[in-house]
């Protein structure tokens, strides 16, 4: 990886993962994961295998065998870590775990600086915008930094994005500059090292 800035963590929410997973595009993450820094909450992991229901129970156990075979980190949120106090707070009057893995995710990552969270829900994405100061993006952001940093090639990330808005069970709409963007960006291979990118939001 390179010296100097370090690169940024992004913190991936459940309904990115299972995005990609209902895609069949959660693969690539085992790859970049190599190469940049992502994070799981152990929050997020267990609505996404642990918490599945019999329906799921496949997709659970393929999802567990491609967390685990990744350099993907799973994180805990220890008594002591100010992120316990931050989820609290984030959670509270809340009865329902529905937001769980959202508020985790961002209550981590509060005081991370390096850290960015990454979901695919409005609501999660606006309440990641002001308790981290804006360090938080949606999905097909994502994808376009990995592509930037050199570690996904744009044509993977294309049919990642175009696979996604298809995909059964996943409500997605490619925002109005993605297809430019695409376009903008020639086939290119992932063997350059990885290039810094700042954390938003901190002055």
């Amino acid at each position: 990886m390179t010296t100097g800035a370090a690169l940024r963590a992004y913190v991936l929410d459940t309904g990115v993962l299972i995005a990609l997973q209902r895609a069949g595009h959660l693969s690539i993450l085992v790859d970049v994961s190599e190469r940049v820094p992502l994070v799981v909450l152990e929050e997020v992991r267990d609505e996404l295998i642990v918490d599945a229901g019999p329906r799921h129970a496949r997709a659970a156990e393929q999802a567990r065998i491609t967390l685990e075979g990744s350099q993907i980190r799973v994180e805990a949120i220890a008594i002591a870590d100010p992120a316990a106090a931050r989820l609290q707070a984030l959670r509270a009057g809340k009865t329902s775990a529905s937001d769980l893995g959202e508020a985790a995710s961002i209550a981590w990552a509060g005081s991370r600086p390096e850290a960015s969270f990454v979901t695919r829900d409005g609501q999660a994405a606006l309440q990641g915008l002001e308790e981290l100061r804006g360090r938080a993006m949606g999905f097909f952001q994502f994808l376009a930094e990995l592509v930037d940093l050199g570690v996904l090639d744009v044509s993977v990330a294309a049919q990642a994005a175009e696979d996604t808005v298809k995909a059964s069970g996943v409500t997605a709409r490619a925002p109005l500059w993605w297809s430019d963007w695409v376009k903008s960006h020639p086939l290119s291979t992932s063997s350059s090292p990885p290039t810094a990118i700042q954390p938003r939001g901190e002055a």
